[in-house]
């Protein structure tokens, strides 16, 4: 959020960044008109970006071969966005996969412990061969 030079001046403008993180089966377009209809006279929306949520059959056979060569072949919703959405509208099967976790994920000590990385490693090894 940004807006005017001081705290004791009311600003021209301010902005308020903001993005929705929604699940593939939700309309952004939707939710947008939702939020622009309580706004008061004079405040608007600009649209910087989109991009499609993913919702990855994991029947299709490019996922279960993956699937197969994981620990965890169950597959889980995220809450992070990612181009993904675009490939499989072109319906290419697609799936967000890679070693770690996002519980430290863009943050300033940000890391993946060595034993997923070599698991990641193990995987596509193993995903090239088949």
């Amino acid at each position: 959020m940004q807006g005017g030079v001081a705290l004791n001046i009311v600003p021209e403008r301010a902005e308020v960044d903001f993005e929705i993180r929604h699940l593939a089966v939700e309309a952004p377009q939707d939710i947008l008109r939702r939020i622009r209809a309580g706004l008061p006279e004079g405040i608007g929306i600009a649209e910087v970006s989109a991009y499609p949520g993913l919702d990855a059959d994991p029947a299709r056979p490019a996922i279960r071969r993956l699937a197969a060569l994981l620990p965890e072949p169950a597959p889980v919703k995220v809450s992070y966005g990612t181009e993904a959405g675009f490939f499989a509208a072109l319906d290419i099967a697609t799936v967000v996969c890679g070693p770690g976790t996002m519980d430290d994920g863009h943050q300033p000590d940000e890391s993946i412990a060595r034993d997923q990385l070599a698991l990641c490693s193990d995987v596509l090894a193993r995903l090239v061969r088949s």
